[in-house]
């Protein structure tokens, strides 16, 4: 997952789908008995996913991707679009069924991305580049200042 943005933790995604759904949903050999490496590679490739996503929807906004992330600084908003977003990848292993809970959170972390790649809406927590078409160009020159003519017992007047 080196060149994709991880926008939520292994725990993250863990305490959304809780261990009896990791049973169910993640249990590759059908042993009943998940193993560690079971669960840690189908929450990695759930995540991975997630990241790209997200970052898809984010081309437009950032300059940069992926936007760097750590387990104690993570974009909050993101963060949670991921988590609804592997869950559910989770669940569709294998075809599975995905619960109705999850479908629908999903259903709606889609939703906002497509508003993000649309410019219907900003992603919230990011540091932005200044928009081109956004600024206000000041023409900075030299006014033009107009004095009225001084009349008075210096100004000769003809008279033609």
């Amino acid at each position: 997952m080196a060149n994709v943005t991880t926008y939520c933790s292994r725990q993250n995604v863990i305490d959304r789908i809780t261990d009896a759904g990791f049973e169910y949903a993640a249990d590759d050999n059908q042993s009943e008995d998940l193993t560690e490496a079971e669960k840690v590679a189908s929450i990695d490739e759930a995540i991975a996913f997630a990241g790209v996503r997200i970052d898809e929807s984010l081309w437009k906004w950032v300059d940069v991707l992926p936007i760097v992330q750590s387990d104690t600084a993570r974009n909050e908003p993101l963060k949670h679009l991921a988590i609804d977003i592997a869950s559910e990848r989770i669940f569709q292993r294998g075809g599975g069924v995905v619960p109705e809970s999850i479908a629908q959170a999903a259903s709606e972390a889609k939703a906002t991305l497509m508003r993000y790649m649309a410019n219907e809406s900003r992603p919230t927590g990011i540091a932005y580049p200044i928009d081109a078409e956004d600024r206000e160009v000041a023409r900075l020159g030299t006014p033009v200042v107009v004095n009225p003519r001084r009349r008075g017992p210096s100004v000769v007047r003809r008279r033609y």
